[in-house]
């Protein structure tokens, strides 16, 4: 096991998780993630569906991965609260998971599980979000500053963006 959404099948090749992304080394809920993904797929039989990028820049293989055809492990790990849809429009919207992913973080979101226990980043008065990178924004960050913001979806929650899937920022950290 590599961490939460990345995994070394048995054919020995990297295989990371599409359309997630969990907590990274050193972040809460980081080993649950990485624990949970290996008590799912451990000694069960894998099928992988890959999107339409079959590898990431790292050479890894990019795949919706079902453990004995009745577990989409993707999915798992979003309803358990230990990622976030991770989504990139021109790979995800068209895909038919894409709506499974979203409602699956909303229960967790909702529920308040695990990720979604921790304390919520300081609030902004408003939030921009990029319907092209499917990323929303703090108002002083720079990808909001050098986008054309008539093209950019606007709301007073944050919340709002994370149940239409959109990830946060990975600078300004919404």
């Amino acid at each position: 096991m590599i961490d939460g959404d990345t995994f070394v099948d048995a054919d020995g090749r990297k295989i990371r998780l599409l359309a997630i992304d969990t907590p990274e080394k050193g972040e809460p809920y980081y080993e649950e993630a990485k624990d949970e993904l290996k008590r799912i797929i451990d000694d069960r039989r894998l099928r992988f569906e890959f999107g339409s990028e079959s590898n990431d820049r790292y050479g890894r293989l990019l795949a919706f991965v079902f453990a004995d055809d009745s577990i989409f492990v993707n999915a798992r790990l979003l309803e358990e609260g230990l990622g976030r849809a991770y989504f990139f429009e021109e790979n995800m919207l068209e895909s038919p998971y894409a709506d499974r992913l979203c409602q699956s973080q909303k229960v967790a979101l909702h529920a308040g599980r695990k990720i979604w226990s921790l304390e919520k980043p300081r609030a902004e008065t408003r939030y921009f979000g990029n319907p092209h990178t499917l990323r929303f924004h703090r108002p002083s960050c720079n990808s909001v500053e050098r986008s054309d913001t008539t093209s950019l979806l606007r709301s007073t929650n944050r919340d709002y963006f994370l149940e239409q899937c959109y990830s946060p920022c990975r600078n300004c950290k919404p």
